[in-house]
């Protein structure tokens, strides 16, 4: 039986290798897949260390935590929306990331290029 960092790291590389047509072909079925091999990885993970799994009780509804509207976001007349987009491209990788990581990178990025 494989490991699971084995297991993952062939799935990656099987992935990977697909051409564009077939990822295009596969979409769907291939993002079942991926999750399909997550949600069994963490369920070895739960049951080798039921400590780590998230209790019922420590999740929490999504909610909005502010009162400002899309409509209502302005950019400083110094920082373009192509400026932005550039900087979040920048940190990109043709990988799986985290949200999290990407706009902490981003914001990085930002701070980096004076963009605030």
């Amino acid at each position: 039986m494989l490991d699971a960092d084995s297991a993952m790291d062939r799935a990656r590389k099987a992935i990977a290798g697909l051409g564009e047509e077939d990822r295009a072909r596969l979409g769907s079925p291939l993002a079942g897949i991926v999750a399909a091999l997550q949600s069994e990885v963490l369920a070895t993970i739960y049951q080798l260390h039921p400590d780590l799994e998230p209790q019922a009780d420590e999740e929490e509804e999504p909610f909005i935590s502010s009162e400002l509207r899309w409509d209502q976001v302005r950019l400083p007349k110094s920082v373009s929306v192509a400026a932005i987009d550039a900087a979040i491209f920048s940190v990109m990788q043709p990988r799986w990331r985290k949200v999290a990581v990407v706009l902490v990178k981003a914001m990085q990025r930002c701070e980096q290029l004076g963009l605030g």
